[in-house]
């Protein structure tokens, strides 16, 4: 199996003087990161792995259901 990327788009909106708009499509492939190696990455980087939430209301993280990953880590 290969890596899995994600591709991230940004849209970049300009209205000139004449009140005409346009726009422009910037797109950047990314690995996303899933909540194994943020852990290893901390843990390698000296840090505890203490809390991980689902959203940005501090609900639990679900890693079959949550959207989000907030994770709060302590320096050993």
């Amino acid at each position: 199996m290969g890596e899995t990327f994600v591709t991230f788009n940004i849209i970049i909106m300009a209205k000139d003087e004449a009140g005409k708009w346009s726009y422009r499509v910037e797109s950047e492939k990314l690995k996303p990161w899933m909540y194994e190696d943020i852990a290893q990455a901390l843990t390698n980087a000296g840090f505890k792995l203490f809390e991980a939430y689902g959203d940005f209301a501090f609900n639990t993280f679900n890693p079959s259901a949550s959207t989000d990953l907030i994770v709060v880590a302590r320096k050993r």
